[in-house]
């Protein structure tokens, strides 16, 4: 093969495409498996960042990235001893924001966890599942009434709740259940 065969473009530009930390470089396919060098600089200071080669039609560059800064790749083919041209594409990788509604929503998500949590203990007290045991003249102990209960179910885990209450941990798992649903990070 010449060395003239394989010639720019090898990137489609248009497929390709960044994230906050991460550039995904969509190739254009030959008709040869060939292996493709890209280089990946800083535009500002023309530091380079990443060096790597590839045979796949689909490199993804998710290492060494920042957010919110322009790069320059430099993509060619190497064969034997010979270089082809290169093709340069700037790109710039997208910026991570946190959106007003999202910030809201998780505020408010946490609230309804963190006030939640609050009512659980006095809801199940009411209940009958007290911090002393199964209270007497209330559900827990009408349900208790009927015979044996099995450990694993249900009435056995709000018994034990109502006991010890809720460990820190899972208070803190309910926390960020409760803000993640509120708010997803969005990238622009």
């Amino acid at each position: 093969m010449e060395i003239g065969s394989p010639k720019p473009p090898f990137l489609d530009e248009e497929k390709s495409y960044t994230n906050s930390t991460s550039i995904q470089l969509m190739m254009i396919k030959t008709s040869e498996v060939i292996w493709k060098h890209i280089i990946i600089s800083k535009t500002k200071d023309k530091r380079e960042v990443v060096r790597l080669k590839s045979r796949n039609d689909i490199v993804l560059v998710d290492k060494e990235l920042e957010a919110d800064t322009d790069y320059q790749i430099e993509i060619y083919v190497k064969i034997g001893d010979k270089r082809s041209e290169s093709q340069f594409v700037f790109m710039k990788t997208k910026d991570v924001k946190v959106s007003m509604p999202c910030l809201i929503g998780a505020i408010t998500g946490g609230a309804i966890v963190v006030g939640g949590l609050a009512a659980f203990g006095p809801i199940l007290a009411a209940l009958g599942f007290g911090s002393g045991g199964i209270i007497s003249g209330t559900m827990a102990a009408w349900l208790m009434s009927f015979g044996n209960i099995s450990a694993g179910s249900l009435f056995a885990i709000l018994q034990s709740i109502g006991v010890v209450g809720l460990s820190i941990t899972v208070k803190a798992a309910f926390l960020a259940a409760g803000l993640s649903i509120g708010c997803m990070a969005e990238v622009m």
